[in-house]
C-alpha cells in the first residue's frame, strides 16, 4: 500500500504547475469570451431563459428573473473567474486565479487525485474549500467554497461539448448540500 501511495504521489503535479496548466489555452483553443444562452432551472424548479455575457476575467453579466438576484450574484462571483480563466495571458491568468483562491480561502496544498463523474480530477485544498481541475484538460470542474455561514458547491461540466464548442462549459450549477440553487444549461455560445 505504501508503494502504491508513493507512486500516486509521484504523478501529482505541484500546485504552481496545475495553476499554469489551468490558465494556458491549448493549441487552437479560442478565448472564452462571448455570450452563453440557454435555460436556467431555478431553486423552485421553474425554468427561465438566461443570457451569460463573458466580457473579461472578473466581468460577467447574467440576465435572470429578479427574484433570484442573490443566487445569481453568488454564482457570478464564483463562476466568472473560473469560466474565463483562459482569456488573456497565462501570467495574468495565473495571478488572477491565485487571488481568487486566496479570497475563497482555498489552500494550494494538499493536492489529491480523485474522481468526479468518472473523470480523474486534481483537488487543491481541504474540504470544504476546494478547487477541482480535470486531470486531462486542467479545466475547473468543481469549486467548494464558503458563502457566509453556508458551504456551496459550484459544478462546471461538459467542457468541449458539440453544443457550445471547446471554450465553454455546457452546464454551470450552484448547490448547497443536496439542494440545487441554480442550474444553467447552455444551449448556444456566440463570440
Amino acid at each position: 500500500m505504501r508503494l502504491f501511495s508513493a507512486l500516486l504521489f509521484a504523478y501529482l503535479l505541484p500546485s504552481g504547475a496545475l495553476l499554469r496548466h489551468a490558465v494556458t489555452r491549448a493549441e487552437g483553443e479560442s478565448t472564452p469570451l462571448g455570450t452563453l444562452s440557454g435555460i436556467a432551472t431555478l431553486e423552485d424548479g421553474q425554468h427561465a431563459p438566461f443570457t451569460l455575457q463573458l466580457k473579461s476575467k472578473h466581468h460577467c453579466a447574467l440576465e435572470l428573473p429578479p427574484a433570484v438576484s442573490a443566487t445569481r450574484d453568488l454564482l457570478l462571483e464564483l463562476a466568472c473567474p473560473l469560466v474565463t480563466l483562459r482569456g488573456g495571458s497565462s501570467e495574468e491568468g495565473e495571478s488572477i486565479l491565485r487571488r481568487f483562491l486566496e479570497r475563497q480561502q482555498i489552500a494550494l496544498a494538499p493536492i489529491a487525485l480523485t474522481r468526479l463523474n468518472s473523470e480523474a480530477s486534481y483537488v487543491l485544498g481541504v474540504a470544504p474549500q476546494q478547487l477541482w481541475l480535470s486531470r486531462q484538460e486542467f479545466r475547473p470542474v468543481r469549486l467548494s467554497a464558503k458563502a457566509g455561514a453556508r458551504t456551496v458547491d459550484l459544478r462546471i461540466g461538459e467542457w468541449s461539448s458539440p453544443a457550445v464548442g471547446d471554450s465553454f462549459p455546457r452546464t454551470i450549477e450552484l448547490w448547497e448540500g443536496d439542494r440545487a440553487l441554480l442550474k444553467l444549461s447552455v444551449e448556444r455560445a456566440t463570440r
